[in-house]
Order: structure tokens, then sequence, then C-alpha cells
């Protein structure tokens, strides 16, 4: 046993990626960012897939639009044009200066927002406006009104708060909390620690001499088991040994001139040998200190003509077994206090990453322990290597884990804090985990529809004069940021995705892929945590997520309508393609041990999953 904590091959926690469950008829809040095109004009114009000259009205007659789907006439309001702070940029402060250019396109300019207040415009119409953010992925809009109440959007993305570099220890990371009747688990593995030093234990005891005249030739011992309490401070330990059988040689001389030799055997029922653990952290390791340690016999008897001896010989075995066993049992209760340390390679997002784990402090007292860890998550491999360089760091304490609990109920605890969840994210980004196509079989795997231009057409049958219907459609997504995290105490924790560059390609049966634009997005949603097979996974909350959509390239008339149209469907599938992986960031861990009837809570800061630490051999199926 090498840890308090559950095991890392069944003790799993999908927190990572986060297989959101987002279906074909959940949708975003869409957020209307947009200027640009969603054809490209000129490409594939002669193929069967895309032509200049398709006949409107492709579509059967009477095809009824998605329900819900907006069908308001272009939003051609006034151009805008974002140039600060550039998209991913690292913030630091509580604040962000976004400034910019508002262009009149011949109606007037009626009002400008940023963030949602109005901002003033100079002649020129230039704007600048200071806006607050908060730790993570920030996504401000900027709005734009001409004298008709025509309206466009843009958006641009920000990593806000502190950075932690990549490469540093996250100190406070996570900390597990194991209760008085968890650590009952540890007894056998405790003992078994004892028992494989038997052959040791033995060759000290022979070796101790009981008098001049008087040796051990033989020792045996039987059962070994062990008893282990928390307190303040260490642990509280009794040693029980069983069926202690001691050979003895005694040589003696009659009349100071005869030398006879007797032997016999020397038994104790039982041997306990008592005493506390004072237990602490030096160099990420556990470190044991035996204090106060007795020894005590049971059952004792000696040979008949050893009657006289018997007081100093049972003080001898039991003192010479006690000293024989002490290294064992410090060997063992280290052992059983060791976290999981070093590098480990895990899955998370469905791409290699390395974690590392180093113990911190222990903390004892009457009703269990609570170990806190530094840990770390880097990418085995570094596909995103431009970005953020470091993870946002919150810096906020980990809640106490606390209180006692009865074996067959909650008995271990374990909380994840922010910074942890935001460094696996960006490993998991730098890997390249949000870097994927969403085709026709992604669909299929996902459980959602998969696209095609009939879909398109659908959404804004206005297309039927660029594009063909029954032609699929390929998504290829590119993230430029890490996503975030934020945990709230309510539940209902806070995901953040920006700076994912999109490119709509369609598959033309002459031609291959062909594209058709590229599109920036970000999306913010709700989830929740919640236990499902032994894992946890984080799923959509009741709120629909909001999706801010821009287009890249020049513009061409109806683009916003389009996205607007658009950005309620594939804002979902995006989502649901982007978190899909199910990798899993394994938590340190005790092996042989697993957590079962998990319960999943939060604070403001830190995951909190509550359950009962098992052997895993007794795992509910």
């Amino acid at each position: 046993m090498t840890s308090p904590l559950p095991c890392p091959a069944r003790w799993t926690l999908a927190l990572l990626v986060l297989g959101l469950s987002a279906t074909a008829g959940v949708g975003c809040n869409s957020k209307r960012d947009g200027q640009g095109t969603l054809l490209a004009t000129g490409t594939g114009a002669a193929t069967a897939g895309i032509t200049s000259g398709a006949t409107p009205g492709a579509l059967p007659p009477g095809t009824p639009p998605i329900a819900g789907m907006p069908q308001a006439a272009a939003l051609d309001g006034p151009s805008i044009e974002i140039t600060s702070p550039a998209p991913g940029a690292a913030v630091t402060g509580p604040r962000v200066t976004v400034e910019g250019v508002v262009t009149d396109l011949g109606l007037g300019i009626a009002e400008v927002h940023v963030a949602g207040r109005t901002v003033p415009v100079d002649a020129s119409g230039v704007f600048r406006a200071e806006v607050d953010v908060t730790p993570g992925v920030e996504t401000v809009l900027v709005e734009a009104w001409d004298t008709t109440q025509r309206r466009r959007a843009r958006h641009v993305s920000v990593v806000a708060g502190d950075l932690a570099a990549e490469a540093d220890l996250l100190p406070g990371a996570a900390s597990i909390r194991a209760s008085d009747a968890a650590l009952d688990l540890i007894e056998p593995q405790v003992a078994q620690g004892v028992e494989a030093q038997r052959a040791q234990i033995v060759q000290q005891v022979l070796a101790t001499r009981l008098g001049n005249d008087t040796k051990m030739t033989g020792f045996r011992f039987g059962a070994v088991g062990a008893d282990v309490d928390a307190i303040q401070g260490g642990a509280r330990f009794t040693i029980s040994i069983a069926d202690l059988a001691m050979d003895i040689e005694h040589k003696a001389k009659i009349l100071f001139v005869f030398n006879t030799t007797k032997r016999g055997t020397i038994r104790a029922q039982r041997l306990d040998i008592e005493g506390t653990a004072a237990i602490s952290v030096q160099a990420g390791q556990p470190s044991v200190r035996m204090i106060q340690v007795v020894a005590r016999t049971q059952g004792f008897s000696v040979p008949d003509w050893a009657d006289g001896e018997e007081g100093n010989i049972r003080r001898g075995l039991e003192q010479s077994f006690a000293q024989a066993a002490a290294p064992a049992f410090d060997q063992a209760l280290q052992a059983a206090f060791r976290t999981t340390a070093g590098t480990q390679a895990q899955t998370v997002a469905g791409k290699p990453v390395r974690v590392d784990w180093r113990l911190e402090r222990l903390a004892f007292d009457d009703e269990g322990l609570t170990a806190v860890l530094g840990a770390n998550v880097q990418a085995d491999r570094v596909v995103n290597a431009s970005g953020p360089t470091g993870s946002v760091a919150r810096r906020r304490a980990l809640p106490t884990l606390a209180g006692g609990g009865q074996a067959g109920s909650t008995n271990a605890g374990l909380a994840l804090g922010e910074d942890l969840l935001a460094r696996a994210l960006h490993a998991a980004w730098r890997a390249g985990a949000m870097d994927l196509r969403l085709d026709a079989a992604a669909a299929q795997r996902l459980g959602v529809p998969a696209l095609d231009t009939t879909a398109l057409l659908l959404l804004a049958p206005e297309l039927s004069q660029v594009v063909a219907p029954g032609l699929p459609v390929v998504l290829d997504v590119k993230a430029t940021m890490p996503p975030t995290l934020t945990v709230n105490a309510s539940g209902q924790h806070r995901l953040a995705l920006g700076g994912l560059r999109v490119t709509t390609l369609v598959q033309d049966p002459q031609q291959g892929l062909i594209p058709l634009a590229d599109a920036d997005w970000a999306i913010e949603a709700d989830v929740t945590l919640v236990a499902r097979g032994g894992q946890l996974v984080l799923e959509p909350g009741a709120t629909p997520p909001v999706c801010h959509v821009d287009t890249v390239g020049a513009a061409a008339p109806g683009t916003e309508t389009v996205l607007d149209r658009m950005a309620p469907a594939l804002g979902a599938q995006l989502l649901r393609a982007a978190l899909a992986g199910q990798g899993a960031l394994t938590a340190p861990a005790l092996p042989g041990f697993t957590l079962d009837d998990l319960r999943p809570s939060a604070v403001d800061g830190a995951l909190v999953v509550l359950g009962t630490a098992k052997p895993a051999a007794t795992r509910a199926p």
C-alpha cells in the first residue's frame, strides 16, 4: 500500500473532458456576433456541390424551418473592428481596456455597447471602455446599432487572471480526507508490512542474549494483526502477535564440576506492541517517529526449571521483540501514509499527459487524517505551441474536509482545487484535445445528427442560391485558447471556451472538401457535477449555453442572419464535440481500494467528492 487515497486504476474523475450531453434540441442563447462571409465566393463555383446558379427552392416545397430559429432580415448594422485586446491575450489585472472603431455604413451610428454598457464614440468612430473581468476565459461583446436599429456585433476572448507557469507544481492542489473508519482499511496492509519482515525480526530476536549461560536456539510466531487509530498529530497503534514460541538452551554446572544442558520452549499466547507514532512530511515523503512503545505478553509460560527466571525472560522477550519489530512497523506505517508521488502517465481528454503528485503535509486529528498534495499536469506532446504560457491560478484555499464516518457509510473525501482543474484543462488543450473534426462519423459517436447542406438550407433557405442540398458538411475546429472552469457552491459551474476557430467545409463528390467559411466561436455553459458508473462527469445545466460567433473574412449580404440561425443548432454540437473525449484525470490513490457511493458537491474554489472507501475486491458491480 502506497497511499491513503483511493485507487488510481479505479477511482478516476472524468472531470476534464466533460462529455456534455447537449442534444440536437439543446441550443445556444445566441449573442449575435458577426461580420464577414459564410460562403467563399468563387471557390468551387462550377462544382456539383456549390453553384452560383443553384435553383431557388431546392428544398421540397413547404419544408418548415426548425422551430425557434429566427427569421429576421439581414443584420447589416455598422461595421465593428476591435483593435485591443488581441484575441487570446493574457490580462493580469481586474479590468481590460477594450478599444475599437465603429464605421458608419451610411445610416449613422446610434449607439455602441461594450459588455452591455453604452460607451461614447468620437467623430472618427473610435471607442474605448474599461471592462471588469474575472479569472478564466472572459469574452467581451461589442455591439453597435445604426439609426434604423440595425445591429452588428463582434467579440473578443481573453484569458484573465494570474497565470501559473506550466512547469510549476501547484501548491495545495488537492486534498484527501480519510476518517478513522477509513483508516481501518489500511490495518491489514500494515500487518502485512510487518509480516513481510518476519525473517529479519526472527534473526534479530535470536541475536538477543538472555544471559551468560542462556541462549535462544529457535524462534517462531504466528499471525500478525494491526490496529491503527488517528490521534492529534499522528497515530496510535497496536501490533498483535499470536502464538510465540522461543526455544532456549541453558548450561549449568553441578557442584561446580559437572556441566549439564537444559533445553525447553518459552511460549506466549499473544504479544501486543503498543505505542504512538508522530507522522510528519519531509521532502514529500512521510516521516514516522515512534514514541512511547511498550510490549506486553499474555499467556506466558516457561519450562519448570526456568521458573525462577520467568520475570527476566518475559522482559527480555518483550524488549527484544519490540526492538526487532519497531523498524518493520515504522516502514509499514510510512508505506501506509505515503501518497502516490512522482510522474504518472495518464490520459485527459483522450490525450496523453504527465501528472506529478507531491505530498505536502499530513494533518491528523481524533477523527482521521487529511493529506494535502501539490500537483502538476503537463502535455506529453505539445500540439498547440502558442497561446497562454500558464494556467489560470485563483489560489483559493481548499475546503476543510473533516468529520467521522462509520464503515459502510461516507468515510473518505476528495477535494480538487480550481487551479488543478485549470492546469489539467490547459495541459489537455496543449496536447490538442480541443482540435477536432466534426464529420458524420464524429456525429454518430456523439449521438447528434450529422450536418449536411440540407440542414443548412433548413436554417437559412436563402442559401439555396449558392448551395445544393444533400451534401455532407464538415466542421474543423482549432482551439487557440484553453477552456476554463469556474466552480460555484451552487453546483452550477461555469465552463468557458474561447478562441474556437471553426472552418466549415462541404464534401463535394468531385473536388473533395471545399472550404466555405471561417468563424471564431466563444461558448459559455453552466454545467453540473454528477456521478455515473463510478465516475464523475460534468453535464449541462438547465440554462442553454451562450454562443458568440464572428465570421472571418470579407462580408457578404445576409451573413449575420445565417450565423444567427445556425448558432443555436451548431453551438450545442460544437460544445458536445469539443468535450466528448471522456478522458479522466486520475486522482492520487490507495492501490487496492475504491471509492463507491459517490456524492459530488462543491464549494467556491473546489470540487468535492464524498464516498465510501472499500477494498477493491468488495466493490459492488
